[in-house]
């Protein structure tokens, strides 16, 4: 259990139920930090599935992380989703995006969201040739494989608490349809190819937000100018995911997408960033 965080904007005290590694608990954190709300973790491993458990499948029937935690019984809210978890802590920020960009902000973070990394994340920790050509981190990739076999697991739970046989084949669908994206090397390749049309929209947004000054000048702009927005948030994460899998440098360099490169460069360098999102060379 770690605490986190400066002021709360009067909201009760926070418990994240979460994983450091986990790319939707990185936003959360992000954000939570980033707004200045203070926070508790505890620790969920969903690669060994407790996810699973059913005292955590009744905190939320969805089986994932991330879950938050205001207050304490009997006045207690639980909130379940990365995206929920972020509109419900702008509510009580002391600041919010200008509403003259919002729109804007709005739509780019759920175009960042149909970004499918969790399948993408399995999908080339499976790929021998994709192994090869990624400088991927070891530790990560020996974490993901020996991740609990999801389907097994999940039908072992709904003979032992038929109770919950609802959520539990839920869960099931969503599993067996994330499975299927990355059921062959073609479709896993469609996926990356998805990836790098996304990339090559950040550039260009970066570059017309640049208003065409070179990179030296653009000081501290993020996608939509000096606010860190939950766009950028969200799209951290994704970057961070990209290096963690050894990715990076295939997608972004010096001399491709160098308003992107640019961008991850001074990203890395944000205090809440290097705190709170994982990164390849700080894996841990």
């Amino acid at each position: 259990m770690g605490e986190n965080g400066n002021h709360n904007g009067g909201l009760p005290f926070l418990t994240l139920y979460n994983r450091r590694v986990s790319y939707y608990c990185q936003m959360v954190r992000l954000a939570m930090v980033e707004k200045g709300f203070p926070f508790q973790t505890i620790d969920v491993d969903y690669l060994q599935g407790q996810t699973y458990e059913p005292d955590f499948v009744r905190l939320n029937p969805a089986c994932e992380i991330p879950v938050l935690k205001v207050g304490s019984p009997p006045e207690e809210t639980v909130i379940c989703g990365s995206q929920e978890i972020i509109d419900y802590l702008d509510r009580f920020a002391h600041r919010g995006t200008d509403a003259e960009a919002r729109p804007a902000v709005d739509a780019f973070r759920r175009r960042c969201m149909t970004v499918p990394v969790s399948e993408i994340s399995l999908g080339v920790t499976r790929d021998a040739h994709l192994l090869e050509l990624a400088d991927f981190s070891q530790m990560f990739r020996t974490r993901l494989a020996s991740r609990v076999n999801r389907v097994s697991v999940i039908n072992e739970k709904i003979a032992a608490h038929p109770e919950l046989r609802e959520a539990y084949q839920q869960k099931l669908a969503r599993v067996l349809h994330s499975e299927d994206q990355i059921s062959t090397p073609a479709r896993l390749r469609g996926l990356l190819d998805g990836l790098v049309l996304f990339l090559d929209e950040v550039d260009l947004l970066l570059r017309n937000n640049s208003n065409g000054n070179p990179l030296p000048q653009q000081g501290e702009s993020w996608l939509f100018g000096a606010e860190f927005t939950n766009a950028d948030m969200i799209l951290a994460c994704i970057l961070a995911r990209v290096d963690l899998l050894g990715l990076a440098g295939k997608y972004w360099d010096e001399t491709e997408r160098i308003f992107l490169a640019d961008y991850y460069r001074r990203l890395k360098k944000r205090p809440s960033f290097m705190q709170q999102c994982v990164p390849h060379s700080s894996f841990a």
